[in-house]
């Protein structure tokens, strides 16, 4: 025999019921009942956690709502709890989709403050939020940071590192984060690549663009992509994004003709050809 299930009332739910529900209304972006169930919480003077405050402020960061995501986490500061790794990287994050990169600064350095242990997705977020203004000093600064913190930056730090670098023209600063990579075991992936090769686009560096994919790195790209293997050769998939790159800033920059043209089809042992802006691989 099926019995219905038991009904708990509401008044005997522990924290942990009313986590799962903030966490759910975090998942579905129903911020306003997240907000909703936290002050239920307060009210009936649960004891909440790290994670009740930390799903409360995802729930804000998924609605682009800085301000109650800062707001929480300055609860966080002034009580017992004090602010974890999750909420201090939900809240950076949420400054990162609102463009208010100083507040997400300011977030980081109140979290460190109080010795809040900190991880490469909090500083993650922090150099997002740089990188989408184009500040790129700020990035550098932050790579430094995480660094004094024993925190090694991954290929997610750089790659928006560089993307604030190419926002900004700083071919040089770019290139200069690219080849410092893999020293900090961070290994370039297609977004290093475009983010390398479009830098080096803008400042009609073709040499530099080919010497990226001349080191005989072991670099591979997605399964379904092309595939760069050790020594420089190449094999082809459904979607070459990177070598499409390649071969559009080449013949966009010095012509469909040429010496950098044919070192391009030496290297590539592929014959170009080219219509207008578009570049395809025979």
């Amino acid at each position: 025999m099926n019995l219905p299930p038991k009904v708990v009332p509401r008044g005997h739910l522990d924290v942990a019921c009313w986590n799962a529900g903030i966490s759910a209304c975090a998942q579905s972006v129903q911020w306003d009942r997240a907000l909703a169930l936290l002050s239920e919480v307060r009210l009936q003077r649960l004891n909440a956690s790290s994670v009740t405050y930390s799903a409360a402020i995802t729930a804000c960061e998924r609605a682009s709502l800085w301000a109650s995501a800062a707001q929480l986490l300055d609860v966080m500061h002034q009580t017992h709890i004090g602010p974890s790794a999750v909420s201090c990287a939900a809240a950076v994050s949420s400054c990162h989709r609102s463009s208010e990169w100083r507040c997400a600064i300011g977030m980081l350095d109140a979290a460190r403050s109080v010795s809040t242990k900190l991880d490469i997705v909090c500083y993650n977020a922090a150099i997002a939020s740089v990188e989408q203004s184009g500040r790129w000093r700020w990035a550098f600064w932050l790579l430094c940071r995480a660094r004094q913190d024993r925190i090694t930056p991954d290929t997610i730090s750089y790659n928006a590192a560089m993307s604030s670098c190419a926002k900004d023209a700083r071919w040089q600063h770019a290139l200069g984060l690219f080849a410092r990579m893999t020293s900090d075991g961070a290994w370039p992936n297609d977004i290093s690549k475009a983010t390398a090769i479009a830098v080096c686009g803008r400042a009609a560096l073709w040499e530099a663009t080919l010497s990226l994919f001349s080191r005989g790195e072991g670099y591979e790209q997605r399964s379904d992509a092309l595939q760069m293997q050790p020594g420089g050769g190449i094999s082809r998939g459904r979607d070459g994004v990177v070598l499409r790159a390649v071969c559009v800033l080449v013949v966009r920059e010095v012509g469909a003709g040429g010496s950098p043209r044919c070192r391009l089809e030496k290297f590539l042992q592929l014959p170009l050809a080219s219509h207008h802006d578009v570049c395809v691989v025979r």
